[in-house]
């Protein structure tokens, strides 16, 4: 059942575009590197917190409110 309710979502928003997925690249990774990394990464250990949260989203599977209070 989660991998319908994932092509699900991935249909739905794929039918928002305009030309594909291949449209929407590039504006996920100015959009990635403007308002976060610009503006929130000054020093080596802003970029080490980075990937402890990603870490921690990605392969600890913990939820997002816990890692955003946690790295506040």
């Amino acid at each position: 059942m989660q991998a319908i309710a994932d092509v699900d979502a991935f249909f739905h928003s794929g039918t928002l575009v305009f030309g594909g997925g291949h449209v929407v690249l590039p504006l996920l990774l100015a959009t990635i590197y403007h308002p976060i990394w610009a503006s929130a990464i000054h020093q080596p250990g802003d970029f080490g917190l980075a990937l402890v949260a990603l870490a921690a989203l990605i392969f600890w599977r913990l939820p997002p409110w816990l890692v955003v209070i946690s790295c506040g």
